[in-house]
């Protein structure tokens, strides 16, 4: 469940656009559109850090999670249905910094204390981790006995295309 709510990004979205009436003269379409889009939102912040190995009570515990939510959240609803207005290409710029930031693997979660939040999820479940074990693989080149085929083929001269 979003951490942001709809009718806040909203009123966001009419101030980017330069909207006097505020959030109720966005076309009905909007409405739509942002909970989608927050949704979209919250379930990449999600799955990208939880792939880090943070767990989901550690993310309700980052400080910044509303900001980065609402950040993206306004990139993805101006990127969609705002691209074609001249007032909307500086905020779709200025948002997708976030995205950018969300997706650095260098992005350090911090607390409303400011306190480092460490991941404490499940190590040895993250992408990329832990020592590559090929004692099981089918073919492993560098091991004597064994040949690649792509290289000169099997024994009796049969050739893989390339």
């Amino acid at each position: 469940m979003p951490w942001n709510k709809a009718p806040d990004i909203e009123q966001q979205i009419a101030d980017i656009l330069s909207l006097a009436g505020g959030r109720d003269v966005l076309i009905p379409g909007w409405q739509g559109i942002v909970a989608t889009k927050l949704t979209e939102s919250y379930n990449l912040i999600r799955s990208v850090l939880t792939g880090r190995g943070y767990s989901a009570a550690q993310l309700d515990a980052w400080a910044a999670r509303t900001d980065f939510e609402r950040e993206i959240a306004l990139f993805f609803a101006l990127e969609e249905q705002a691209a074609d207005r001249p007032e909307s290409y500086p905020q779709i710029a200025a948002k997708e910094r976030w995205l950018k930031w969300l997706m650095d693997p260098m992005l350090i979660l911090l607390d409303s204390a400011g306190a480092e939040i460490v991941p404490g999820g499940d190590a040895s479940a993250l992408v990329g981790f832990g020592n590559l074990d090929t004692r099981k693989d089918p073919i492993v080149f560098n091991e004597p006995g064994r040949r690649n085929p792509w290289e000169g083929g099997y024994p009796g001269g049969r050739r893989i295309p390339p």
